[in-house]
């Protein structure tokens, strides 16, 4: 016999899954989702979209003479740059323009052509015609950057990008950008051994490439534009072009013999003057020196 509570608590239980189906509870395909794995995606699977942090390096590691900062940039064909004072601070680097694009010529007749450099001056840019420089720059890694009197220049992956207040202007993968205003270069005025050229403030011929008898800044090399060699590079002190040729004409005279080592070492009328082996010389850039107080000149090395 059946008891009445037991039949009271069969019928509630038959209630509330009648109340359950009648949609007050999940439904089936809730309760498999509510079951299923929760699949979460390791951090190594995230694509990061940061950039590498730029790393500011020291000026005096690229000092090129007095005031004159000079790097190379990692690629093929090799690219430099120069950051100098002249009327404030400029920096030029070589770069390809596109086809069409005019320039004035660093000196004459001599460097007439397209151009192949670009000047980034404090009042905007313009390109050039640039005879370069020796070979042996440091080079100026990617992601780091120096910064010399409000111009700042980065190595990047396939180029370098160079801004001052004012404008800027990248040369990456091949391609020549610019922003803010064009402006115009300098006059430079060409000289010769007999007509010295006109002097600055100073007494020095900033941007005048001359083989006369006028002081010439550190970082020139006479010779460049007229085809003397060996080329002779001015990288400390004031002296004329024609004194620096004197003075590595008359090394280069003297009769070479054991007494004097492999390097050569000379002195003569308070200067002193050595050789580099072949291979210091493709690592300083340079491979005659001479050199007589704060004053010395060199001859560049160029790799064959």
């Amino acid at each position: 016999m059946t008891k009445p509570y037991s039949v009271g608590l069969a019928l509630a239980a038959a209630m509330v899954g009648l109340v359950a189906a009648c949609g007050d509870g999940p439904t089936k395909a809730e309760s498999v989702a509510s079951r299923a794995p929760t699949v979460s995606t390791p951090s190594s699977a995230v694509s990061s979209t940061s950039t590498p942090a730029v790393v500011d390096l020291d000026p005096a590691n690229y000092e090129y003479g007095a005031d004159r900062y000079r790097f190379a940039l990692d690629g093929t064909p090799l690219r430099e740059c120069v950051i100098y004072p002249s009327a404030g601070t400029n920096v030029e680097c070589s770069v390809a323009w596109p086809d069409g694009t005019s320039a004035a010529p660093v000196q004459g007749s001599v460097f007439d052509g397209p151009p192949n450099a670009i000047v980034l001056a404090p009042d905007g840019f313009y390109p050039l015609v640039s005879e370069g420089g020796p070979p042996g720059a440091p080079l100026l890694p990617v992601n780091s950057r120096v910064s010399v009197d409000g111009v700042v220049c980065t190595a990047v992956d396939g180029g370098v990008e160079c801004a001052n207040s004012v404008a800027g202007f990248s040369f990456i993968d091949g391609e020549l950008r610019t922003s803010g205003p064009t402006s115009k270069p300098p006059v430079v005025e060409t000289t010769s051994v007999d007509d010295p050229p006109p002097s600055n403030a100073s007494g020095g011929t900033d941007g005048v490439y001359t083989d006369g008898t006028g002081s010439v800044r550190p970082g020139t090399v006479c010779g460049a534009a007229t085809g003397r060699q060996p080329v002779v590079e001015v990288r400390k002190g004031s002296i004329s072009c024609t004194d620096a040729y004197a003075v590595i004409d008359r090394y280069n005279g003297l009769p070479r013999t054991d007494e004097f080592g492999r390097s050569n070492i000379r002195q003569f009328d308070g200067w002193t003057c050595a050789t580099r082996s072949a291979a210091e010389a493709a690592e300083k850039g340079y491979g005659q020196t001479c050199s007589s107080g704060d004053v010395e000149v060199a001859t560049p090395y160029f790799a064959r």
